[in-house]
């Protein structure tokens, strides 16, 4: 099991994670007993990345037992369609944890699969009175469990990006006995705990 935890003192009690808006409109989809944004960049490339994004069945869809999977494909043009979903709600402080049935020791160096929490500039700006990097207390931009071998010496990366503080981060290289793993994140006010196991 791999364990890392932050203790930030900086954090608001009450305030609330927001949903991604700056995505393009796409499909909803209903899973986990939530409903979620199908992103669509409209075979522009966009953040992050940029990743050109597709609503697309192939890319993006739930199997006859309700799991879902989400895929990189090459179209016929040879363009890299990426996919991603985005909660419609936000959830705030709690246990965020996804069970993956993907190795993600064997991915690409250039593939980078994402499990966060993300709050945008402008919902940072309503909480902070208009300002961005005010010096006053918010909640995190992101909160990230990632896997990619392109940030650095290993293939697990828990971190969080803020530019009102430093971002910290650590890199494990794992190599999973199992296709199942499971990943999460403790959020709360004062301190988020991370955990792979």
């Amino acid at each position: 099991m791999c364990r890392w935890a932050i203790v930030q003192h900086c954090f608001l009690a009450g305030l609330l994670l927001l949903p991604r808006m700056s995505m393009g409109a796409g499909e909803m989809i209903e899973w986990s007993g939530y409903q979620w944004n199908v992103t669509s960049s409209n075979d522009r490339p966009q953040g992050p990345g940029p990743n050109i994004f597709s609503d697309s069945k192939e890319n993006v869809f739930l199997d006859d037992e309700g799991n879902l999977h989400l895929r990189i494909i090459k179209s016929a043009d040879g363009k890299w369609h990426a996919s991603q979903v985005t909660l419609a709600e936000s959830l705030g402080y709690g246990t965020y944890q996804w069970e993956v049935s993907s190795r993600y020791d064997d991915l690409p160096a250039n593939v980078v699969v994402g499990l966060f929490t993300y709050n945008s500039p402008r919902s940072v700006a309503r909480q902070t009175e208009g300002e961005i990097g005010n010096d006053k207390p918010d909640t995190a931009h992101e909160i990230d469990i990632e896997f990619t071998g392109a940030w650095g010496p290993g293939n697990l990366f828990f971190t969080t990006h803020d530019p009102d503080i430093q971002s910290p981060g650590v890199h494990f290289l794992t190599a999973p006995k199992s296709d199942k793993t499971t990943h999460r994140f403790r959020w709360s006010p004062n301190e988020i705990l991370w955990e792979s196991f």
